[in-house]
């Protein structure tokens, strides 16, 4: 993996460690910080042409007829849905996708990747506390993942254990702390209308970021603190997934009333830096298509990477 900075980012690390090596061969390059009120994004791109679209995404899916996602049985299980690829690609679903309808709404607790033609269940937490009985048979895509902080908790919880469950308790209090502190109650306590109350704050801020020629991923900034990094496989899949990323960070902006971010370039590099050089291993107990590894024994910063003949995509978050 070569690492190319633009003029502003200085003295290139000389560290490798693993996350590294799963980029041997590219070029990554960090672009200069583009802030908006309270967040600040730091691009990162790849100019190597990639090999098309290996995977599809749950909305594409979803759409199109080829993944059908249903409770797991009539009477429905809170942390599982049953879920069907039947085309000939495979599927990538990303941590945090929020999944709407059936007896109640969820959020993927992983990333994966799901083989074609292959029916398996995935691990889910709750995001809808009031409610199970079905609207629908079956699932329909949400243009949202679950906000920074939970998602951040989240993944903290099953970065820490095999069986990809989470604590279900602290995924509702954070959407009941959130909606207090946006006063944003609702009948079911569901995640999915408070993102539709901020509909159009959310919007705004989607506008004055987009995806440039060949980024693959986002350092994402909340006030004066670096949050998190999503790298994906190819730019067409950082291009469904970035407007989901920022409006995950604007509904955290928007409960702490934060209305600036500046941060220095030089942390945006170290931040990089350290998440690539963060030492991994395999899980053994990953289920989906090729390979997960996660970082182990790290305080500051985490990180989970599924693979599949190449990075599909890198989850790094700080952790506060």
């Amino acid at each position: 993996m070569l690492l190319v900075y633009d003029d502003i980012y200085q003295n290139p690390s000389s560290n490798k460690k693993i996350i590294k090596d799963f980029f041997e061969g590219k070029t990554i390059k960090l672009s200069r910080p583009l802030s908006y009120r309270g967040l600040t994004l730091v691009g990162i791109s790849s100019p190597q042409k990639g090999d098309g679209q290996r995977y599809i995404n749950l909305a594409q899916g979803i759409q199109s007829g080829e993944i059908q996602i249903r409770e797991i049985s009539e009477s429905g299980s809170v942390p599982k849905l049953a879920i069907q690829n039947r085309g000939n690609q495979p599927l990538f679903i990303m941590d945090g996708e929020e999944l709407v309808g059936a007896k109640q709404n969820r959020i993927t607790n992983s990333s994966f990747v799901i083989g074609p033609n292959c029916t398996t269940t995935i691990p889910v937490s709750c995001v809808e506390q009031n409610r199970w009985d079905y609207n629908s048979r079956n699932f329909a895509a949400s243009e949202n993942i679950i906000f920074n902080k939970g998602r951040k908790e989240k993944f903290q919880d099953i970065h820490n254990r095999p069986d990809y469950q989470t604590d279900q308790g602290k995924v509702w209090g954070n959407i009941h702390e959130k909606m207090s502190r946006l006063n944003a109650h609702n009948r079911t306590a569901s995640m999915h209308q408070v993102y539709d109350d901020q509909k159009s704050t959310l919007q705004d801020y989607v506008s004055k970021f987009k995806a440039q020629e060949n980024d693959i991923g986002v350092i994402y900034a909340i006030g004066n603190r670096i949050e998190g990094v999503d790298i994906f496989h190819g730019t067409y899949m950082f291009e469904h997934y970035l407007p989901k990323i920022i409006k995950s960070c604007v509904l955290d902006i928007l409960d702490q009333g934060i209305n600036q971010s500046q941060i220095p370039v030089s942390k945006f590099k170290k931040f990089f830096d350290d998440i690539c050089h963060l030492p991994v291993t395999a899980n053994k107990d990953y289920f989906g298509l090729g390979e997960e590894y996660r970082s182990k024994n790290t305080d500051r910063l985490k990180a989970n990477l599924v693979s599949h003949h190449l990075p599909v995509h890198l989850l790094g978050i700080t952790v506060h």
